[in-house]
């Protein structure tokens, strides 16, 4: 969806008269899909108006009126296909210090091993409060449409604030030449953290192949994969990490659908 929205806002400039000179389109995509779906149109204008660019320059002073109509165009394409994630998995107080303080150290030589706390605290976050976006029914174990979608703006929602505190990016659907990327990390030109999500639905382990493929595509060694446990019983902590073509890769369950607290002390 990255990329439609992306043509949609290229294709907007263009009927004003106005030239994408910075990567306007592209970042304006990503604000919307991360954060529309969790605010007022007002607000998401806000966001899309808080970006750098000179894209506007020539019509500066029509810059709030346009963006507010780029909003509305957008919204009428693809608002009804916009998940929403709890905002609960922002950090806050104290986790945020320390999520922080865990992308600073992702920066530095040796890294991975905090961005895999990062992505430890994610999966702490999702099975203490960010469960039920998952589901239409858990009683009838019925997902609700696009669940890695959900995964996909939990995680870029948790992982926002700790990297771009450190002038770092994230996307969603990176292309990789063979195909989308769910998430990735970038810190300058070098430092690039990759993550596949998977909603896990029996004992097989999806997603492990495609992941180590883009890895040898963008000439990296390790990248995580994050799988969403909708099993109601059943092994719920694959082996990991794991080697598959000389690429290592962390394997991480996230545990969707729990057991009920009351089942515990029977």
């Amino acid at each position: 969806m990255l990329y439609s929205v992306q043509s949609e806002v290229l294709t907007f400039l263009g009927l004003a008269g106005l030239r994408d000179r910075d990567g306007f389109a592209a970042a304006a995509a990503e604000r919307y899909l991360a954060h529309r779906a969790n605010t007022t149109s007002g607000a998401a204008v806000g966001k899309l108006m808080s970006i750098q660019t000179s894209t506007f320059s020539t019509r500066r002073r029509e810059r709030r009126s346009l963006t507010t109509e780029l909003v509305q165009r957008l919204d009428k394409k693809f608002i009804k296909s916009l998940t929403t994630v709890p905002s609960r998995l922002r950090p806050m107080g104290a986790e945020r210090t320390r999520v922080i303080g865990l992308g600073q150290r992702s920066r530095r030589r040796g890294g991975e091993v905090a961005f895999s706390e990062l992505i430890a605290r994610f999966k702490a976050a999702v099975e203490a409060d960010g469960i039920d976006p998952f589901w239409k029914s858990r009683k009838k174990s019925e997902l609700r449409p696009r669940p890695e979608q959900i995964g996909q703006l939990s995680l870029m929602m948790f992982l926002n604030e700790p990297i771009r505190a450190l002038s770092g990016f994230t996307f969603r659907e990176v292309r990789s030449g063979i195909g989308y990327i769910d998430v990735m990390a970038v810190f300058g030109r070098s430092k690039r953290y990759v993550v596949e999500l998977k909603v896990r639905s029996s004992d097989r382990v999806l997603g492990a192949a495609q992941l180590a493929k883009y890895l040898d595509t963008l000439g990296l060694s390790h990248g995580w994969l994050i799988l969403f446990d909708s099993r109601a019983a059943g092994d719920k902590q694959p082996k990991s990490p794991v080697s598959i073509d000389g690429k290592t890769l962390t394997i991480v369950s996230v545990d969707i659908n729990p057991p009920a607290p009351s089942s515990l002390s029977k």
